[in-house]
């Protein structure tokens, strides 16, 4: 059985995760609408993989007996001016995530609750470890590329041919 603080917190992050899923698919409308078709396509494919977060997160709740009571997530509405803005837009929200699933572990350490440990490490945190580094690469890559079109064009080409 989940403690009450902890139940509170999965469901905050379920709503957390979901509102990265819409984060992402502006995103990917941006790139759409500014043609980077590959960044785009890769971005549909992440928003989809936080609509899992937010079902693995769910499922576990219910596996503990718990209430899912999912908050409402937050409006998403981005103007970018430029790829780095996005990939900096990215990267923050990843660092975020990763915060807050910190903080649940946490939560669930002062509780010793091994269950909610070991879910989160090796479900969510595992996982969020490969969100950040996927944000912090994309991040670099654009860094470098600055205003050069060839070199921006070659990422969203790689990324295009991006198959998780």
């Amino acid at each position: 059985m989940l403690s009450k603080r902890l139940e509170s917190m999965l469901n905050n992050q379920i709503a957390h995760e979901l509102t990265n899923s819409k984060k992402y698919r502006v995103v990917c409308s941006w790139l759409r609408y500014e043609g980077y078709e590959g960044l785009a396509s890769y971005f549909d494919k992440w928003s989809k993989e936080e609509d899992d977060h937010a079902r693995w997160i769910l499922s576990y709740i219910v596996d503990r007996n718990g209430c899912v009571d999912i908050p409402t997530t937050e409006s998403v509405n981005m103007d970018f001016k430029s790829l780095i803005q996005v990939a900096e837009y990215v990267l923050s929200t990843e660092q975020e995530t990763t915060s807050l699933l910190y903080k649940i572990m946490e939560q669930a350490k002062m509780e010793n609750c091994y269950m909610s440990q070991d879910f989160l490490l090796t479900k969510m945190i595992h996982e969020q470890i490969e969100e950040e580094d996927k944000a912090q690469t994309l991040y670099d890559l654009c860094e470098k590329a600055k205003d050069n079109i060839a070199a921006i064009m070659a990422i969203d080409d790689k990324y295009g041919d991006y198959n998780e």
